[in-house]
């Protein structure tokens, strides 16, 4: 169903996605990708080549069919069917590079021009989410003039209470801490009752996923959905860490929210998940070889 939504996107997307196919699935990219995880990691040199490249093109795959779903969401305002957008109960929020409040931090990402602002633009990306969401499952609209935009944030504000998803963040501790002040300042529609921010030792993807909880009052029944919100190069690594460790129920189903790769990192950022990936799987064993199951709508 994505496929043929996406053939009938105006052609300067289209072309743009074809570009961004060509680059990844390059095989100097690929040989580029084998080569550093080498000089990274030697071990890995006992894995037969013919499994490593597997596992970096089927990656690289998979980034490109999330860059897809992240331009059809943007494009087409999220267009989910009312009992899709029902059963989303929860919206997960993997932090990135940066606060609400910081460009960069002190962390591995602070030289990559592409890596600014991420943590910022995953916050935004997952309030629309949640907004388009209730919206969606209601039957409402949300729009407003400046000369009514207080009113209708109360109103937003009440339907996500009501109806709206939970926002659900995970990140480390002083990430935690941009979130928790942005959330108390003007005009933020999420409401207190909906936002549950994970605690605890967080500084990586694997200790994001092995410290997952949900909300105590959240009943979650088989064919509920958890959205995931975060760059496309990051949902897949995280989709194999989630393999290995299984926080969910079974019988509920992920979904996940992208945000397109910057422009400045289109092969940078994909190149370095990958080596991570293989890292993730290979070395530290906290990885699968194929991802956790989730639905691309």
């Amino acid at each position: 169903m994505l496929k043929g939504l996406l053939n009938r996107m105006p052609g300067k997307y289209y072309s743009t996605l074809s570009e961004i196919k060509q680059s990844l699935l390059k095989n100097s990219l690929i040989a580029k990708i084998l080569h550093d995880s080498y000089a990274e990691n030697p071990s890995l040199k006992s894995i037969a080549v013919e499994t490593l490249l597997q596992i970096i093109r089927s990656g690289l795959e998979e980034v490109i069919q999330l860059e897809e779903l992240a331009w059809f969401h943007k494009r087409l305002n999220l267009p989910l069917k009312s009992e899709a957008a029902c059963q989303i109960k929860a919206v997960i929020v993997l932090s990135g590079p940066g606060t609400w409040y910081l460009e960069k931090k002190e962390d591995r990402y602070k030289d990559k021009v592409w890596a600014a602002w991420m943590d910022r633009k995953r916050l935004v990306h997952a309030v629309w989410v949640i907004r388009r969401i209730t919206e969606i499952s209601t039957g409402r609209c949300f729009r407003a003039s400046l000369d009514t935009l207080d009113e209708q944030v109360c109103k937003i504000r009440a339907s996500i209470a009501e109806y709206g998803p939970y926002f659900i963040y995970t990140g480390r501790e002083d990430e935690r801490q941009a979130v928790k002040q942005a959330l108390q300042e003007n005009r933020v529609i999420i409401p207190p009752e909906k936002v549950y921010i994970i605690e605890g030792k967080i500084d990586n993807t694997v200790e994001q996923v092995r410290t997952i909880t949900l909300p105590p009052e959240l009943c979650l029944e088989p064919g509920d959905r958890i959205a995931v919100v975060a760059h496309s190069p990051q949902l897949v690594r995280f989709g194999r860490i989630l393999g290995q460790y299984r926080p969910f129920p079974p019988e509920v189903e992920i979904q996940p929210f992208p945000l397109s790769i910057p422009c400045t990192g289109m092969s940078d950022y994909p190149e370095q998940e990958m080596r991570g990936l293989l890292y993730y799987t290979f070395i530290r064993k906290d990885a699968t070889q194929v991802p956790y199951p989730y639905i691309l709508e």
